[in-house]
């Protein structure tokens, strides 16, 4: 059986338990970054993330990763939100997604303050809305 501590070590992160899981962009650092995608009634939250990270070409982002972290918001207003992480080149990131949320007319949002900020100007206190974790 392999040990928590060299499973942690491969995955490139700390495991956590379902009590410790928090809403990702909270904890955010100089190192990572978390964006919220919009995923419109019937589209797969997959599909849309392939899309919006991999749309530039060349991409802005010249080192790190994108990665889907299970985390989603849902609003009042019925908006569904998926988050992802940035890691490296944050601005670059930041850019490609851009990119590709505005070609696909998908919603980009962010978590501060305890407000979910989207950014056509809506938003919405994180107790308002749903939390769930996949």
């Amino acid at each position: 059986m392999i040990k928590m501590s060299k499973l942690e070590k491969a995955l490139g992160g700390r495991l956590e338990t379902q009590e410790e899981r928090t809403v990702a962009g909270l904890d955010d650092d100089e190192s990572v970054s978390t964006i919220y995608f919009g995923v419109p009634n019937g589209k797969s939250a997959k599909t849309i993330f392939r899309k919006i990270t991999n749309y530039t070409n060349p991409p802005f982002a010249q080192s790190g990763g994108a990665t889907e972290v299970g985390c989603i918001i849902s609003t009042s207003s019925s908006l569904i939100f998926h988050a992802l992480e940035v890691h490296g080149d944050l601005a670059g990131w930041s850019a490609d997604i851009a990119a590709g949320a505005a070609a696909e007319n998908i919603l980009l949002a962010k978590v501060q303050n305890g407000l979910l900020l989207v950014q056509d100007g809506q938003s919405f206190t994180l107790e308002d809305c749903q939390i769930a974790f996949i």
